[in-house]
């Protein structure tokens, strides 16, 4: 049978730039939110697992005492998701750089993911889960706030055409407009569409 049509039983919620900042946020606003998602996913019958997609730009402009305030949502949302099979899953976003590293995200994002990274020093992962291949990959680069960049021989060694590959980066490959210097994309990613991906 191909893998590519083999029945998985996960659901994905995939979310990206909070950019919590030090204006107020609005905590209910958020766990209201929150709340919803959880009855959206919980009321889906034969679900083995949950992956909750972080996809970067959790904090806002490389603030990482920042990282204390989105703390509160994201525990909220663990023990939200508690009593289902829930993972964390995350990349950085070019707002996720503080002081020129990544070190601050890390540690974040090791408080609620049992798939440690470490992108600030290597830029692609890959995890099997069921018959899916995820590739994480951070489009963020030797401390590059302006525009995506991807490693991509990196992450051509995350994949395994034998599994349904699933990238996942926060930069966007195209533009919506015709501005070459578009900082919200991604640099050579017609390097996505090469005969080896």
């Amino acid at each position: 049978m191909d893998k590519l049509y083999t029945e998985v039983n996960i659901k994905i919620l995939m979310l990206s730039d909070f950019h919590i900042s030090n204006t107020d946020i609005n905590i209910d606003e958020a766990i209201h939110i929150i709340d919803k998602a959880y009855e959206s996913v919980s009321a889906e019958l034969n679900i083995n697992e949950i992956i909750i997609l972080i996809c970067g730009d959790i904090i806002d402009k490389g603030c990482s005492e920042l990282f204390n305030k989105a703390g509160q949502i994201f525990d909220y949302t663990r023990n939200k998701f508690a009593d289902l099979n829930v993972k964390f899953r995350f990349v950085s976003g070019n707002h996720d750089i503080c002081n020129g590293s990544l070190k601050d995200f890390d540690n974040f994002t090791h408080k609620y993911s049992d798939f440690n990274t470490d992108y600030s020093n290597t830029s692609a992962y890959r995890e099997q889960i069921e018959d899916v291949n995820f590739i994480y990959a951070s489009s963020v680069q030797k401390g590059n706030i302006h525009f995506g960049q991807l490693e991509y021989e990196k992450i051509k060694a995350c994949i395994d055409k034998s599994y349904c590959n699933i990238l996942v980066f926060h930069h966007s490959p195209f533009s919506e407009d015709e501005q070459e210097n578009n900082e919200a994309v991604i640099r050579k990613s017609i390097n996505l569409f090469a005969p080896y991906f």
